[in-house]
C-alpha cells in the first residue's frame, strides 16, 4: 500500500510535476496507471503512448548485457540480484521519452 500512499500524496499535495514508476505487477493497479513496455506510470502530466525498438530486458538474462544496456556496473555490490535490479531499471529510452513530456506542459512547473 505505500506505492498507492505516495501516488495519493502526491496527486492532493504536491505542486509540481511527478511521475511514480513501477513494474507491471500480477494484479490489477488500484490506481489506473499509464503502461508502457514492462512498467506502469502514474503522473500529472500527459504521456502519448509510443512503441520503442529497444531490446525487451524481460528476454535478457546475461547480467553483463543488461549492464551495457542501462550504463550501471553492479559488480561491487554483494547480497542482491543484480539481474533482478537491472531487469527493472527503464529503458533509458523510455525514461528520456517521460521526462520531454513532461515539459511539453506548463513547464514552468520545474
Amino acid at each position: 500500500m505505500k506505492l498507492y500512499e505516495e501516488i495519493l500524496l502526491l496527486k492532493h499535495y504536491y505542486k509540481g510535476k511527478y511521475v511514480v514508476e513501477n513494474v507491471i505487477a500480477f494484479y490489477k493497479p488500484l490506481i489506473q496507471p499509464i503502461e508502457l513496455q514492462r512498467h506502469h506510470f502514474w503522473t500529472n502530466f500527459n504521456i502519448i503512448d509510443k512503441k520503442f525498438q529497444t531490446e525487451k530486458t524481460c528476454s535478457l538474462n546475461d547480467r553483463e548485457r543488461l549492464s551495457k544496456l542501462f550504463g550501471f556496473n553492479l559488480d561491487g555490490y554483494s547480497g542482491i540480484d543484480k539481474r533482478k535490479c537491472l531487469r527493472n531499471c527503464v529503458l533509458p529510452e523510455l525514461g528520456l521519452y517521460i521526462l520531454q513530456e513532461s515539459f511539453k506542459e506548463n513547464s514552468k512547473l520545474f
